[in-house]
């Protein structure tokens, strides 16, 4: 297992596409040994008696998301024909990991870094263009195996850096014949979503046949779902959205939850771009925020195994 200094003297540890690309993956990277430095001095009695040393790793083979999700003893049933393929979150992971049980494993921090809007400079690059929004949009691969891991947990220890302007409508790759959104991708809306997206989502997300807007988790999971949305944006309590909703029909409320949606990430994407020539001093910034999500999955995986 490598230690911290190794692998930030490790050259080979990125390959970026480009500039922007080097810059927020060189930055993620020595954020991440940063929190790997400071939970090993922060825990570090913890650790020896324990026998457990953090590791740092660039890959997350399914087989072994499969086991920690078998570890929660919810679910037995799982297609393991694709257990060797893995996910690479920029960021890598970080793990702990005993080092006289080969079979001991938890995750503690995930982190990714996404930056999209870069075709001026792969075409500089020699580089083929690539379809408008990939970036961003592929990040819910990787999200929806992670949420699947974490999903009876407190806390999912996933943290995304995302940034870029590169989105044109009918170009990103939900509007490729040849990458058809799959279902993950169609389960959540991105903050930079344009309205053509937001609408397609909305409209075809799931709902039931009685055609009545109410809350119940159970019955009605779809539309239980898009009214807690609708409450949120709101600042409203689920009662409140109800008794508001009570006289329209699905497609009606679809309508009205579509332009409430656009009109709150609206405001966020005019300011985006702002971002811009800001993103390095974000992510110094956000290097202590991964500090207080990795210590907070660190205190719950010992008071799991009843370490006071």
């Amino acid at each position: 297992m490598a230690n911290s200094k190794q692998l930030r003297e490790n050259k080979n540890q990125h390959k970026p596409k480009n500039k922007q690309s080097k810059v927020a993956d060189r930055d993620i990277y020595l954020a991440m040994m940063d929190v790997k430095e400071y939970l090993e001095a922060r825990f570090e009695k913890w650790l020896k008696e324990r026998d457990v040393v953090i590791d740092y790793e660039k890959n997350l083979s399914f087989g072994a998301m499969i086991n920690l999700i078998k570890t929660k003893k919810i679910r037995n049933d799982f297609d393991e024909n694709f257990c060797n393929r893995t996910i690479k979150p920029d960021g890598g992971i970080l793990s702990l990991r005993k080092i006289s049980d080969k079979k001991y494993y938890k995750i503690v921090i995930i982190a990714e870094t996404k930056y999209q809007g870069t075709n001026d400079l792969r075409l500089q690059a020699g580089l083929k263009k690539q379809a408008q929004g990939n970036a961003i949009e592929r990040l819910g691969k990787n999200l929806a195996g992670i949420r699947a891991m974490f999903n009876h947990e407190k806390i999912t220890p996933f943290v995304c850096f995302g940034s870029g302007y590169d989105f044109k409508e009918k170009e990103g790759i939900i509007y490729s014949n040849n990458n058809e959104m799959s279902k993950s991708e169609n389960d959540f809306v991105a903050l930079l979503d344009n309205p053509q997206i937001v609408a397609k989502k909305i409209k075809e997300a799931e709902t039931d046949s009685e055609n009545n807007i109410y809350y119940d988790p159970t019955k009605k999971a779809g539309i239980s779902n898009l009214l807690t949305i609708y409450a949120l944006l709101k600042n409203q309590e689920i009662r409140e959205a109800e008794k508001e909703l009570q006289n329209l029909n699905y497609h009606q409320f679809k309508l009205k939850l579509i332009d409430l949606l656009n009109e709150k990430l609206g405001k966020i994407q005019k300011k985006y771009i702002d971002y811009q020539p800001r993103i390095k001093e974000i992510l110094k910034k956000n290097t202590e925020y991964l500090k207080i999500l990795a210590t907070q999955k660190l205190n719950l995986i010992k008071k799991e195994i009843k370490f006071n």
